[in-house]
């Protein structure tokens, strides 16, 4: 479970992956966040984009496109995470992204206002 107020992010439940222990960066300065089956990502007001719990599918790892270009929005899945970019492109990682499963239409790379992944 997750909860948010205006000065405090906290999330409760079975921890066994770490993916509850949210990074201290983010307590006080989540924009949005998203919790996968045993991972949780979050974005950050500045756009940084951290996922952190189970790494077993890269599903953690966020890619380095974030780091120059911002997010401002991630949606997790079981076992893998999509996040969107400050210019509305989509990308995906994790189990599906690794099997090459993941296939986004190019109508959809840019300029996504929202996204929902889901299931495995």
């Amino acid at each position: 479970m997750l909860t948010k107020n205006p000065s405090n992010l906290s999330c409760m439940g079975e921890n066994t992956t770490n993916q509850l222990n949210i990074p201290p960066n983010l307590i006080n300065y989540t924009l949005t966040v998203s919790l996968g089956y045993d991972h949780s990502c979050a974005v950050s007001y500045s756009g940084r984009l951290q996922c952190w719990g189970s790494n077993r599918f890269k599903q953690s790892d966020v890619p380095a496109l974030f780091f120059t270009t911002g997010a401002k929005m991630v949606s997790s899945g079981n076992t893998h995470s999509c996040g969107v970019d400050r210019g509305g492109g989509v990308k995906c990682w994790g189990m599906w992204h690794t099997k090459a499963s993941v296939h986004i239409p190019s109508m959809f790379m840019t300029k996504v206002a929202f996204i929902v992944s889901g299931g495995y």
